[in-house]
């Protein structure tokens, strides 16, 4: 069912959420208002953001939701920009073993006489 992608259920997880923050920074990274503007910033606010709205609408809001919707928004943004950057890192530079490739020593280099 098409519908049933996304859940107030599923976006309250760490997983939902960060999945929903990294398509969310997909469309707002591209802004060039908010170019200048940190990653991991960016993808903060639109953690507490999508993190509120699930909570809202399940549970209702609460002042007292407010310091866990801060901490878990660092936690969602964090795992959202550390998992693009992982993505990122393994297309531009993949490795068969799943490893970093080794690197060739250097040679030493001799005074010049």
């Amino acid at each position: 069912m098409v519908n049933a992608l996304f859940t107030y259920a599923t976006l309250a997880t760490l997983g939902g959420a960060a999945f929903a923050t990294a398509l969310a920074m997909q469309v707002v990274e591209e802004s060039a208002t908010l170019r200048h503007v940190p990653r991991l910033l960016l993808s903060w606010v639109a953690a507490v953001a999508i993190l509120a709205a699930a909570t809202g609408f399940q549970t209702g809001l609460h002042v007292r939701d407010i310091p866990l919707l801060l901490l878990n928004g660092l936690l969602i943004g964090a795992t959202s920009v550390g998992a693009r950057h992982a993505a990122i890192t393994t297309l531009v530079s993949p490795s068969t073993s799943g490893s970093p490739a080794p690197q060739q020593p250097q040679q030493a280099q001799q005074p010049k006489e």
